[in-house]
C-alpha cells in the first residue's frame, strides 16, 4: 500500500484508525516512523530488522549484527539474505509500515528497498507513507496490479463529510450554503478543516466570518509556513512565493515572472511533492496552487519581498499579452496597477469586451474601456 499526500491530509490517522478498527489483530504490524537521521543505508536496515523482531524474535540477528560491524557486508547481499529469512520465519501474514518516507534521501536506500519490493514474500504486506513520490519502482507494481495507491484526491472530504465532521468533532451545525463554501476553500483539506473549524468557534457570526474572509485565519498560515514552506529548499520558497500572483502557471509564465529558465522542471518538483498543486490538463502544462495555499504564499511575499508584487504583475501581463491571453494579461496589468500597460492591451486587441467579460474579475475596471 503506497499513501502519498501532502501534510494534513490524515495519512497517518488513516492508518491508525485501519490498524484499530478494520485491520484488529487479523494481520500484525510493525511500525517504523522514519526520520532525517535514518538515512544510513545500515542504519535504516538495522532498524527495520528490529521492528520485524517485534513478530519473531531472532528474525535476521546474525544479518543485523553484520550491518553494525566496523566493515559491513554489501547492503542487497544482507537484503537477500533479509528476505529468505522473513519467507522461512514468518509464514503468515503481516505488515511493515514505513512512515514519512519522503525524508529519505540516499540512493542506497531506494536501491536497497527496491529489491525488497522486487523480492517481497507474498505474506509481507509493505505499506509506505510518502508526502512525496519516492524514487522507487513503483510502477512495476502498478502494471502487475500488486500495489494499492491511496493519494490527495482520495483523502478529500466530500461536502457531507465537512459537514459531519464539523457536528461531531467541532459541535458545529451550518447551513448547506456554509459547507459548500468552505469545501470550495478547503478543498477538503481536513488539516485546514480543523484548523478552520477552531477559527470558527471564536466567531460570534460564522456566516459572516465564511462569506468575508479573503485571507487565511492565522492557525492556517502558521501551519502552512511551520509544516510545509520552511521545510522547503530556499530556491524552491522562493519560487511558491513569485509564482503566487498567478491565477494558472505554465513553465513559460513561470520563467517570466521568476527571471528562470527552470519553471517547468519546477512545477513538475512540485507535483512530484504533493505540494498544494493542482494540474488543470491531461498534459500537465497548466497548474493552479491550492486555494488556501496560494493565499499563505501571497502573504509571505508581502513579508519576504514587500513591493515586488507589483514588478510581478508586469511581468506575468507582458508574458500573456505576447501570448494573445488577453483577459489574464489584462488581470495582472490591473493588480498590479499599471494601468498603461492595461491601456496598451486594450489598444492592440482588435476584439470588442463582451459585457460578460467587463464584469469579470480579470477585467475589473475596464467598464470604460471598448475596442473594436
Amino acid at each position: 500500500m503506497f499513501l502519498c499526500a501532502t501534510a494534513g491530509f490524515g495519512k497517518t490517522f488513516l492508518l491508525t484508525e485501519w490498524r484499530s478498527t478494520v485491520n484488529g489483530s487479523q494481520v500484525p504490524l510493525v511500525w517504523l516512523s522514519l526520520d532525517e537521521s535514518d538515512n544510513d543505508v545500515f542504519r535504516f536496515w538495522e532498524y527495520i530488522i528490529a521492528a520485524l523482531q517485534g513478530l519473531e524474535s531472532g528474525l535476521g540477528e546474525s544479518i543485523r549484527n553484520a550491518l553494525t560491524a566496523v566493515q559491513p557486508p554489501e547492503i542487497m547481499a544482507s537484503v537477500a539474505l533479509l528476505i529468505n529469512d522473513i519467507a522461512a520465519r514468518l509464514p503468515n501474514d503481516f505488515g511493515l509500515v514505513l512512515e514519512d518516507y519522503h525524508l529519505i534521501k540516499t540512493p542506497a536506500i531506494h536501491n536497497s528497498l527496491n529489491l525488497l519490493l522486487e523480492r517481497m514474500p507474498p505474506q509481507m504486506h509493505l505499506i509506505i507513507t510518502s508526502r512525496a513520490e519516492p524514487p522507487l519502482a513503483l510502477s512495476r507494481l502498478r502494471v502487475r496490479g500488486q500495489m494499492l495507491e491511496i493519494r490527495s484526491a482520495d483523502l478529500r472530504f466530500t461536502r457531507a463529510e465537512i459537514a459531519e465532521f464539523l457536528l461531531q468533532s467541532r459541535n458545529l451545525s451550518l447551513t448547506p450554503t456554509q459547507i459548500e463554501q468552505l469545501e470550495v476553500r478547503t478543498e477538503g483539506w481536513i488539516a485546514g478543516l480543523q484548523l478552520l473549524a477552531l477559527s470558527l468557534r471564536e466567531r460570534s457570526d460564522p456566516d459572516k466570518f465564511i462569506t468575508t474572509f479573503t485571507t487565511s485565519p492565522r492557525l492556517i498560515v502558521d501551519y502552512l509556513v511551520e509544516e510545509v514552506l520552511v521545510q522547503l529548499p530556499q530556491e524552491l520558497q522562493t519560487f511558491l512565493v513569485q509564482t503566487s500572483i498567478l491565477q494558472r502557471m505554465s513553465g513559460d509564465l513561470c520563467n517570466a515572472v521568476t527571471s528562470r529558465s527552470d519553471g517547468a522542471a519546477r512545477l513538475s518538483e512540485l507535483e512530484h511533492r504533493n505540494m498544494f498543486i493542482v494540474p488543470l490538463d491531461d498534459e500537465h502544462y497548466w497548474y493552479r496552487y491550492h486555494h488556501l495555499f496560494a493565499d499563505v504564499l501571497r502573504q509571505n511575499l508581502l513579508l519576504t519581498e514587500p513591493g515586488s508584487s507589483t514588478r510581478l504583475h508586469l511581468l506575468a501581463s507582458q508574458w500573456c499579452s505576447s501570448q494573445n491571453l488577453i483577459e489574464e494579461a489584462l488581470y495582472h496589468a490591473f493588480q498590479g496597477h499599471h494601468y498603461e500597460q492595461a491601456v496598451s492591451i486594450i489598444a492592440r486587441t482588435p476584439v470588442r469586451c463582451s459585457k460578460k467579460a467587463v464584469q469579470a474579475p480579470c477585467c475589473a475596471g475596464l467598464k470604460n474601456f471598448q475596442r473594436v
